[in-house]
């Protein structure tokens, strides 16, 4: 792979990780603990997100720099308004750029100037982020498909982002939590969140599972073992569904053992510390799966 393969990558990973730690924990605040609770707490959250809409900001603006480069075979000085132009009006791609940019504005904006304890502007917030990252189904294989074929697949790919940056995102509340936990309100806090997330992670598991098996299906029919081990493609999927269930024991481990035992006490440091190393390792492995989706997402599946 050349440089500018590897930024592509690099680019990509960056995305997934700014909107799972920011869009789907604010998503995960909303559905755990409801908007009135979310916005007692958005205060110690808020100028991160801040920081991560313009870390996307910024992202966006030197991807579509890249696709320029790219498909007008130009040096970066050479660069003008009248080529970028040309490249939105050609790639999907670019055009996500230029959506996700103004609504990433927004966010950074909500967070400047909203207030304490603002419900309206997590509901704002969220909603904008939902929308940014949605833009990603037309940066991977799912902008190639076209006609109905197109719509469900670019639909199934919106479903599995948003419930992989939740997954992520709540874990990174969880770990958040847990590490402040040896105040008493900071536990009570964790201990209202894990209980939700018992019940939204079976939701996730569902959705990833069904979204991912009809993208699986629109970008290749009916997946054989050769192609599976005869593509780096192929080879880099099987790897993501290891992690996948690696994921998933973790997580059955987290609700069945360590949940009910942090649940169950006033106090008491030892459950807590498990699961926050138990949680770490899982937030690790899911950011392993974001690193892998980030390449193959620029491969060509028939692995040409």
């Amino acid at each position: 792979m050349t440089f500018m393969e590897w930024a592509e990558v690099a680019l990509r990973l960056a995305n997934y990780a700014i909107f799972s730690a920011a869009g789907g924990r604010l998503l995960f605040e909303l559905l755990s603990v409801g908007p009135a609770a979310a916005a007692v707490t958005d205060g110690d959250w808020r100028f991160r997100e801040a920081a991560f809409a313009a870390a996307g900001i910024i992202i966006a603006l030197v991807s579509l720099v890249m696709l320029t480069m790219q498909m007008l075979s130009l040096p970066v000085g050479d660069i003008g308004g009248d080529a970028v132009q040309m490249v939105v009006s050609l790639l999907p791609a670019a055009k996500a750029l230029v959506v996700r940019t103004p609504l990433l504005l927004l966010i950074l904006l909500f967070c400047i100037v909203s207030g304490r304890h603002d419900r309206l502007s997590i509901w704002l917030r969220c909603s904008l982020w939902l929308g940014a990252s949605a833009t990603l189904a037309w940066s991977g294989h799912a902008a190639a498909s076209e006609d109905a074929a197109g719509t469900v697949h670019r639909l199934a790919d919106i479903a599995h982002i948003w419930t992989a940056t939740l997954w992520i995102g709540g874990m990174t509340s969880l770990l958040a939590w847990a590490d402040r936990s040896a105040i008493g309100s900071a536990r009570q806090q964790l201990q209202r969140r894990l209980n939700a997330f018992s019940w939204i992670g079976v939701g996730i598991v569902a959705v990833i599972s069904l979204s991912g098996m009809i993208n699986l299906f629109l970008i290749r029919d009916i997946p054989d073992w050769q192609w599976i081990s005869g593509t780096l493609y192929g080879r880099l999927l099987l790897g993501k569904l290891g992690i996948f269930v690696c994921m998933l024991m973790f997580a059955w481990h987290n609700r069945v053992r360590l949940t009910p035992a942090i649940l169950g006490i006033e106090n008491g440091d030892l459950p807590v510390a498990r699961l926050r190393r138990s949680v770490a390792f899982e937030l690790a492995l899911g950011f392993a799966i974001l690193g892998l989706v980030a390449w193959f997402g620029t491969l060509d599946p028939a692995g040409i």
